[in-house]
């Protein structure tokens, strides 16, 4: 897609948010910044740490109507795993047992 396409996506994402969506991204960007600005992010990051490659998707066969993780989220060695796992991950380490949110 590309910088340029991520960064209309993301705009384009913005504007759709519905308040409480809007709210929580500004808390969590911070005021002002758009979505445009970071959408293509996670291609800065994979070309930083190949391991994180995988954390853009999941490939769902297109036969199939579900997830599931042992088909669709295997680990690669040099590439990580799928962005369902990436998220399990990175929540249980930023996760504070006094304030879970």
């Amino acid at each position: 897609m590309g910088t340029s396409g991520h960064s209309i996506v993301a705009e384009i994402a913005q504007h759709r948010l519905s308040a409480a969506a809007a709210a929580g991204v500004e808390s969590i960007l911070g005021p002002g910044t758009s979505l445009a600005s970071i959408g293509s992010w996670a291609d800065d990051e994979r070309a930083r740490d190949r391991q994180t490659t995988r954390w853009h998707f999941v490939d769902i066969p297109s036969a199939t109507t579900a997830y599931d993780a042992t088909r669709d989220c295997t680990p690669d060695p040099a590439l990580g795993n799928c962005i369902m796992a990436a998220i399990d991950r990175e929540l249980a380490l930023v996760s504070c047992a006094t304030a879970p949110r």
